[in-house]
């Protein structure tokens, strides 16, 4: 963090795709998911007065950068984005170049990835029906479920569906060109300042990255909306050039123990 820190004080770095608040809400999760199982403290160790040095960086509002050129001339020092399929994962390569590095955020617990659950389910503990109700969330992750009924869409959470999305990914499609030349055949096309790039289907160094990643990931996204909400009131201040950052992270402490203790 403190490396990243100090690249992002030159003025041609900046990771414009990434708000303020944005960058608070992420930062919020890597506080949350480096709690007390990795003995550290939400509100102790410094981190949250880098997280805020940090969005500070970033622009009020998030433009998203078409010109992949910025990219791979090393103009853009980072995206942040979620990986869905090993399809996304070969984009996004495509986009950086060959020279791209899959980072999580800075001294976030495992390696730095976070889980970012698509679907989350619970029940209510009003219901009237507590154990109808976990049979029928349950029967979301079946193996039957994860295999035949959802659709191959995103990583799923059962460990053996996971290896066979990875598997099918690695699968090469083949086609003949007009001279009858077999060819591979690319998994999507886009087109990136009037060029039409091709990206291709994984190979087995593709997934045993990703499985990597996913397996190394040691938060899940939280959605912590009235510590988003203290948060994000508080650092404008800092942002604005009215309160010091020490004032507004002891400002932001207090609340946020006083809402612990509530």
């Amino acid at each position: 963090m403190d490396e990243l820190l100090r690249i992002l004080e030159e003025p041609e770095l900046r990771d414009t795709m990434s708000s303020k608040d944005h960058m608070l809400e992420y930062c919020l999760s890597v506080m949350l998911g480096a709690g007390p199982e990795d003995g550290a403290s939400v509100l102790e160790d410094g981190l949250l007065e880098k997280y805020i040095r940090l969005a500070g960086y970033m622009p009020e509002e998030a433009v998203y950068i078409t010109d992949d050129s910025l990219r791979q001339d090393g103009k853009l020092l980072f995206e942040a984005f979620a990986l869905m399929d090993p399809e996304d994962y070969m984009f996004h390569k495509s986009q950086w170049g060959e020279d791209a590095v899959f980072v999580g955020y800075p001294e976030g617990a495992g390696n730095g990835m976070m889980l970012y659950p698509d679907n989350c389910y619970a029940v209510s503990a009003q219901s009237h029906h507590k154990e109808a109700a976990w049979k029928f969330i349950e029967s979301f992750f079946t193996q039957e479920w994860q295999e035949k009924i959802t659709p191959n869409y995103a990583f799923s959470v059962d460990g053996d569906r996971f290896e066979q999305q990875l598997k099918n990914a690695e699968r090469v499609q083949w086609y003949s060109d007009g001279n009858g030349r077999k060819r591979e055949a690319p998994v999507l096309t886009y087109d990136t300042n009037g060029e039409v790039i091709e990206v291709f289907a994984p190979r087995p160094e593709d997934t045993d990255s990703l499985r990597q990643m996913v397996e190394g990931a040691g938060m899940i996204k939280r959605g912590d909306m009235e510590g988003l909400r203290i948060v994000q009131e508080e650092a404008a201040y800092y942002f604005a050039g009215q309160k010091s950052l020490e004032e507004v992270t002891d400002i932001i402490r207090s609340r946020i123990g006083i809402m612990a203790e509530e």
